[in-house]
């Protein structure tokens, strides 16, 4: 990450033709969207933003991928749609993106596959007995009259 770091603030620099802060690390938290235990599970990332003077947000850079591109591009966008406060230079903006994935509460493929079938086998057995029409009752017999 150091070199991808250093290659974005050489960038930034020549993009801003002058003198340019780094704002302190901040962080942005994601949830990934998902419940399948990930064979790669997601990591934290790190996200670099330039943002001009009048608050601007551009520039954007992925220092540190998360694994997931969907998570990654969810960052820049939330990052380039954050109103950022008005400063007298340019400013650098480094994020650490916190991916929170629960490995502990993740369910395999097979588990999911067995609720969704266990699932689709009852909407089956109601819809089946939703259709049955419903059998009369025979009438109850009258007494013959004498």
């Amino acid at each position: 990450m150091e070199a991808n770091y250093e290659e974005w603030e050489t960038q930034t620099d020549e993009n801003s033709d002058g003198a340019v802060e780094t704002a302190e690390l901040l962080e942005l938290t994601l949830e990934p969207g998902f419940r399948l235990c990930a064979q790669n599970p997601p990591t934290n990332g790190v996200i670099g933003i330039l943002v001009a003077p009048d608050g601007t947000p551009s520039d954007p850079a992925i220092l540190r991928s998360t694994g997931y591109e969907y998570l990654n591009k969810a960052a820049l966008e939330t990052l380039m749609a954050t109103d950022f406060p008005e400063t007298e230079q340019p400013v650098r903006y480094p994020f650490e993106i916190i991916i929170n994935y629960d490995d502990a509460a993740c369910k395999s493929a097979e588990e999911i596959l067995e609720t969704v079938q266990s699932t689709a086998e009852s909407s089956e057995a109601e819809q089946s007995e939703a259709e049955q029409p419903e059998t009369e009752q025979p009438e109850a017999e009258q007494p013959e009259a004498e």
